[in-house]
């Protein structure tokens, strides 16, 4: 039974197809009106905790204002990532223009969805996944979820359970998330729902329909079903001097933590392109009191993504927090003895630089692939259904 039975608000403060946050006690809920019935949820999204409220309700669909993370509004259940976790809801009772909403004496801000427990009688299928960042976890809790009774198995080159990667070159690199906030998931839930992750070993080759997955080491996978969720690999610098040392690319735990390591030690950083890698990683540094300079052969940041009017917002953004930019060139060279000191345009410029962080994009991680088809910058070609040929 519920401990707190209490007046949230009125029903004549609410229309239809609307949504309100309200607070119930010490507990922030949303509640929603749909086809005049109430619904009352925590009223935070479980991926950041954005307000609910603040988002669209379309439908019967709550979307997250900042990530557009999807929840269904009768109960709180998670339809789509970025967040892992649903909503709790929350009996509604109305009286007259009262709506009562049920709370309990100790309410969560999240539940984890309800999942199918491993039965090899029942099911010994083997779904493996190449790649273990948020896509690749999102794929084996949703296998779990939708009932697959058989072993998930997901590989990653790396040594660490799936983690926030988005938040490398924010909070992480800015020096405001501690490292136990980045997985996506304790250690012992894996364990609990029997999810198995291979970790340290990197793929060397998955030709297609052989069913095998060949690792670096010699071992070799067999599945019954394969996800590739390897996402990119950062492109580097064809340049004289990109192998020195404090030229850094942004994309694992580890090379945050290299990043981080020399910037300790470092005044003046140069950041190597003008989208979201380098743009965040140019705020990130800034944040750690480093002398920052922007470099891209655009006149603006994000350009290509956004056009020349709000490029030169963020750019002004960035100016007024310190960042100096030295835009509409390319780079030609770092210059260095063993570590980089300089950084030469084409232009004919020269930045000091005692650490550089390149940001110039991503190509899919397609690699290790042998016989798919492949686009021409690397990505595989997928059916509607994101299938490989239909069987892979």
């Amino acid at each position: 039974m519920s401990d707190q039975q209490m007046a949230a608000c009125k029903l004549s403060e609410i229309n239809d197809g609307e949504m309100k946050q309200v607070q119930v006690g010490e507990t922030p809920i949303v509640l929603a009106r749909v086809d005049g019935t109430c619904f009352a949820l925590a009223a935070h999204c479980t991926h950041y905790g954005a307000p609910l409220a603040d988002g669209a309700l379309v439908g019967d669909r709550i979307i997250c204002p900042w990530h557009h993370a999807c929840f269904h509004v009768t109960n709180g259940d998670m339809i789509e990532p970025p967040a892992l976790d649903s909503l709790p809801s929350f009996p509604v009772r109305i009286e007259g223009d009262n709506i009562f909403v049920d709370i309990p004496n100790e309410p969560a801000d999240r539940r984890v969805p309800t999942m199918a427990e491993p039965y090899a009688k029942a099911d010994d299928r083997i779904f493996a996944i190449v790649g273990g960042g948020a896509a690749g976890y999102a794929a084996a809790q949703t296998l779990r979820e939708d009932g697959f009774k058989g072993r998930v198995i997901m590989i990653t080159a790396e040594d660490r359970l799936p983690y926030d990667r988005p938040n490398l070159s924010k909070d992480y690199l800015q020096g405001h998330a501690e490292p136990e906030w980045m997985p996506l998931r304790p250690d012992d839930f894996y364990e609990a729902h029997a999810i198995e992750v291979i970790r340290g070993k990197k793929v060397s080759n998955v030709a297609k329909n052989k069913k095998e997955i060949k690792f670096e080491s010699g071992e070799i996978l067999e599945y019954d079903r394969l996800l590739i969720a390897t996402g990119g690999v950062p492109r580097t610098l064809d340049v004289p001097g990109a192998d020195l040392k404090n030229v850094f690319v942004l994309r694992s735990f580890n090379s945050a933590d290299e990043i981080i390591a020399a910037a300790d030690k470092a005044e003046k950083v140069a950041v190597v392109g003008t989208s979201f890698i380098g743009m965040e990683a140019a705020c990130s540094l800034k944040t750690r009191g480093k002398d920052v300079t922007v470099i891209g052969p655009d006149t603006v940041p994000f350009a290509k993504i956004f056009g020349a009017e709000i490029g030169e917002l963020f750019k002004k953004v960035h100016e007024s927090n310190g960042v100096k930019f030295e835009l509409g060139s390319n780079v030609k060279g770092f210059d260095g003895d063993e570590a980089v000191s300089k950084v030469e345009l084409e232009s004919g410029t020269t930045i000091d630089a005692d650490m550089v962080v390149v940001g110039v994009g991503v190509r899919p991680g397609t690699d290790f692939l042998e016989g798919f088809y492949l686009h021409k910058y690397g990505g595989v070609i997928a059916d509607q259904c994101v299938s490989v040929a239909g069987d892979i």
